[in-house]
């Protein structure tokens, strides 16, 4: 063998065993890194003078009480909430739907994307959002629960669990750190 081919069979050699150091190193790594436990929250519900169970709901830093219901897919929006939320520029506009009503009706509504969406300090924005024309309820729907799930609703204590919460940093937290 010449010089020439033993050097790059030198270097070829070095490179695999850096290869494998590094491969080792990462599966190291891999194998003995804390699994993360992903943030879970639960959430006092109650009930309406109705019978049903309600939530309170922070919608782009705009409290309002929402009506628990597994039978929307989408979280719906009452007509003066969506009015405050645009009026404060938090509302997207994303698509039109055919929604069936829980009259069996179907009407064409409107879909807007929300930043922020909070259920007791677990983000579950952004997320997408029907506008009923003139509903007066607002429902957090399935696409809410989803984005958390797996959820679980107990009806003693009253209280839904939500799991894989995204992290929120609270408003404070970051004024404090400016100096504020």
């Amino acid at each position: 063998m010449d010089t020439a081919s033993t050097h790059k069979l030198a270097n070829a050699k070095q490179l695999l065993t850096v290869a494998a150091g590094l491969c080792a190193l990462i599966f190291s790594a891999l194998v003995t890194a804390e699994p993360t436990t992903p943030k879970s929250t639960n959430v006092a519900l109650h009930r309406s003078g109705a019978g049903t169970l309600e939530i309170a709901v922070s919608a782009a830093g705009v409290d309002a009480d929402f009506m628990l219901d597994t039978g929307a897919s989408m979280v719906t929006l009452s007509s003066s909430l969506f009015n405050s939320l645009r009026s404060q520029g938090a509302v997207l506009p994303v698509r039109q739907v055919a929604a069936r009503l829980a009259n069996n009706k179907i009407a064409l509504s409107d879909v807007y994307e929300i930043q922020s969406f909070t259920v007791n300090g677990c983000e579950l924005g952004p997320l997408e959002a029907v506008v009923i024309e003139g509903g007066k309820r607002n429902l957090l729907g399935l696409n809410a629960l989803e984005s958390a799930a797996p959820f679980s609703i107990s009806l003693s204590p009253l209280e839904l669990q939500l799991s894989h919460c995204q992290e929120q940093v609270a408003m404070d937290t970051l004024q404090a750190s400016a100096g504020h």
